[in-house]
Formats: structure tokens, C-alpha cells, sequence
């Protein structure tokens, strides 16, 4: 059985979880645990993934069609994007059908849907989907990629979730340093050290971050493309988020997200850096004299 899953809002996941309050080791303070995990200890070298030079996206050219676009990630993930029902027509109201391919030929499969096939005509593409017996060909043009360079072809794989690190600080004192790969456990620990403090009435964001962790699961994988998209999977397939990504500065490895590709904004930013064959994401929060320093830890997936 086929299933479609609406795109959220990317901003106020991560703001929620892995960044402030959603994108958004041990023995570091008293606060902080011990999680080890063996992958994390030795992870793999990165490597160039499995189909590199059949990643891209096709935005559908027929606009009677109910096909948005079709994109194949370096990893092996099909995501087709529909239409949604709101009469907005927003990215942000798009349905999407996701899933793993292979590739038989110059045929993709794609698991639990049916069959690809693509043709070169021109600057143009005819796209034939093959879906459960049923054909239906689709005129596209091929979304212009990020341009190559080490920190992009790092980037874009599927990335493991591994850990969350949080630092918290209030006027130059540190309120919270811990880390975990439970969001349930990292809350709990953030709640008591929110409690232990004198001044906790003041620590506002630190307690929306909390409440975050206490209402979200952390991610199983994240998945950046050459093409702009950014996917996040959850354990539950309905919280899975598809939206946008590019680099604000690919010297500093900074990178916005929107929920519309015409709106990459600094505010939604993270940096990226990649150490020890591993990406790491972090933000640094500051309002007044409250500071929340997150960090993500990934591990390329196999």
C-alpha cells in the first residue's frame, strides 16, 4: 500500500528538536551521561554513495499533471512529490511518496510502487512512472544542482542520527552540559538542572527547548541532496519532513532551510562541519544572558 505524507513546516521542527525547540559526550559535567555507541565510536570513512551519478530531481513540466516532481538521492531514496488539496498550492501543501530504488538497467525500481524510466530528449526529460500496472508519462526539465565542491558531495548522503549535545548558559554560568541519543532522557535532564537553578524563571528558551524534547523523538536519518532537498525520518513515517536546503556561506558551512525554496533565511541557520568521518550540525542561541549551544551528531548511513 502506497502511503502520502504532507510536508511540514522544517523551520519550526528544528527550532522544536534539533535546534532551540526540533533540528535541533558523556562524562562532561554532572549533568551529562553515558550513551556509548559502538558505531559512533569508530564510524565509517565517507565515501562517494551508491548512486552518485543518478541523483537528481525532475519538476513536471504539464501543469494539468497531478505530479509535482520526481527526485532520486544519492542514496538510493525516491521522493515524488504531488499536489496537495489547498487551493495555496504552496510547497508547503504538497504530498509526497517516498521510498528506496534500485536500479535494473536503465530501469529504477522503486520499492513498494513500481517502476522508472527515464529518457533524455533535448534539454528536456520524459519521465515514465509505472505504478502498479498503471503508466503515466511525464514531461520534466532537470533541477540545476548545488554546484560540487568537498563540503556539498560530504553533505549529500543520508546521514544517521547518533546524538545530541546541549550546552546552556546564563550569564557566563553553565546551567546544563549533557549529552544523550534519547530526546526523553536529554529532557529529563535538562528539566532538573532548569529546576536546580537560582535564576530558572529567566531561562525562557531553555524551557521551550526542554518541553521540545519532552513531545519529540529524535530523528532516525537525514537525507541533503545536490538538488535542494532536505528529508528527515522519523521512526513514525508520518513525522517525516521534506523541504529545502542550500548553503548561506559554503566557506563558513552554513546552511538555511525553508519550507519554500525562494526562502532560505539566516534565521532557520545551522553550521555544519564534518569531523572524524563524521557531520556534525550545531547553532548557538543568544538571547540576553541566556545562551543554548546544540550540537547534532551524524554518522553516514550504509
Amino acid at each position: 500500500m502506497t502511503n502520502y505524507y504532507k510536508q511540514k513546516n522544517i523551520i519550526m521542527r528544528l527550532k522544536s528538536i534539533l535546534f532551540a525547540t526540533m533540528l535541533l559526550l558523556c562524562g562532561l559535567s554532572f549533568t551529562a551521561c553515558d550513551n556509548s555507541d559502538p558505531d559512533e565510536q569508530k564510524p565509517s570513512p565517507i565515501e562517494t554513495p551508491s548512486y552518485t551519478m543518478d541523483a537528481a530531481k525532475y519538476e513536471i513540466t504539464d501543469a494539468s499533471s497531478a505530479y509535482k516532481a520526481v527526485e532520486l538521492t544519492e542514496a538510493g531514496r525516491y521522493i515524488i512529490v504531488m499536489k496537495g488539496a489547498s487551493p495555496s498550492n504552496t510547497d508547503s501543501d504538497d504530498l509526497y511518496i517516498t521510498g528506496h530504488f534500485s536500479k535494473n538497467n536503465n530501469v529504477y525500481v522503486l520499492q513498494e510502487l513500481g517502476e522508472l524510466t527515464i529518457t533524455k530528449a533535448g534539454n528536456s526529460y520524459s519521465l515514465l512512472l509505472n505504478v502498479n500496472g498503471r503508466q503515466v508519462q511525464l514531461p520534466a526539465t532537470k533541477v540545476t544542482p548545488i554546484p560540487s565542491g568537498q563540503a556539498t558531495d560530504y553533505l549529500c548522503r543520508t546521514w544517521r542520527f547518533i546524538k545530541m549535545h546541549i550546552v546552556v548558559k546564563y550569564d557566563g554560568q553553565t546551567v546544563f552540559d549533557g549529552t544523550s541519543s534519547s530526546s526523553a532522557e536529554l529532557s529529563n535532564a535538562l528539566r532538573k538542572a532548569i529546576d536546580r537553578f537560582e535564576k530558572s524563571d529567566k531561562l525562557k528558551n531553555t524551557k521551550e527547548v526542554q518541553l521540545g524534547l519532552a513531545e519529540e523523538e529524535f530523528p532516525k536519518t537525514i537525507t541533503f541532496t545536490h538538488a535542494g532537498t532536505y528529508f528527515i525520518a522519523y521512526k513514525d513515517p508520518k513525522e517525516n519532513i521534506l523541504n529545502y536546503w542550500n548553503w548561506l556561506n559554503v566557506e563558513e558551512k552554513l546552511i538555511g532551510f525553508s519550507e519554500e525554496k525562494v526562502d532560505l533565511s539566516s534565521k532557520s541557520a545551522i553550521t555544519a562541519d564534518f569531523t572524524n568521518n563524521q557531520l556534525i550540525l550545531s547553532e548557538t542561541e543568544k538571547e540576553r544572558n541566556e545562551t543554548i549551544i546544540t550540537t547534532v551528531t551524524l554518522n553516514q548511513d550504509k
